[in-house]
């Protein structure tokens, strides 16, 4: 039987996977919390019990995908470079190619939080939990062994990730001025100049 906290969290993401898909289909100004509660299966109630109002689920909502998408990219960086030989650019190239691979296969994604990606970062670092923060040690930690100053690491982390992100989703959701093909290689090479 699932305990108490289990069913919170349970609630809480049925709430999160519902406004992300109504979000990513109406948008987050014509869609009613009402029409979220409702998707989600819970009471109005129990959807200010894990939010203050439509702006801070959206904040959440692009902490938990962001999380799960950084999570799962680590967890491929770790299985690819099971004997830690893998070169740090080597790892943050397969980084940034699997976060732009992400971006296109789940472009509604990108319209949900595009408005948002300047907080992205900070949300995730001030917010999130202790595994998160791992895994953005592990980034900065290849950041490092680049030879910037671990002082740095976190800042050009936050610099890089502004950058792929912006220019990949504009890329990928607009198409203009350059397609995601034709600026990929042009992000590969800006990370590198910037980092290494």
């Amino acid at each position: 039987m699932p305990s108490v906290e289990e069913n919170k969290l349970k609630k809480r993401n049925k709430i999160l996977d519902a406004a992300y898909n109504l979000f990513a289909k109406n948008g987050i100004n014509t869609t009613p919390i009402d029409e979220v509660v409702k998707c989600a299966g819970v009471a109005k109630g129990t959807f200010y019990l894990y939010f203050h109002d439509k702006y801070d689920l959206m904040d959440q909502i692009i902490l938990y995908k962001s999380a799960a998408i950084i999570k799962s990219v680590i967890a491929q960086m770790k299985n690819i470079n099971t004997d830690n030989k893998m070169e740090a650019i080597d790892q943050l190239t397969f980084f940034v190619d699997a976060i732009i691979d992400y971006m296109i296969e789940n472009k509604e994604m990108l319209s949900v939080i595009s408005e948002k990606s300047s907080i992205l970062y900070s949300l995730i670092i001030d917010n999130g939990d202790d595994n998160i923060k791992l895994d953005f040690d592990y980034l900065t930690d290849i950041i490092v062994k680049l030879g910037n100053p671990p002082e740095n690491a976190k800042k050009l982390l936050l610099l890089v990730s502004t950058m792929i992100f912006t220019t990949a989703s504009n890329a990928i959701l607009s198409r203009s001025p350059f397609t995601i093909e034709e600026i990929r290689p042009e992000i590969h090479l800006a990370v590198k100049k910037m980092l290494a």
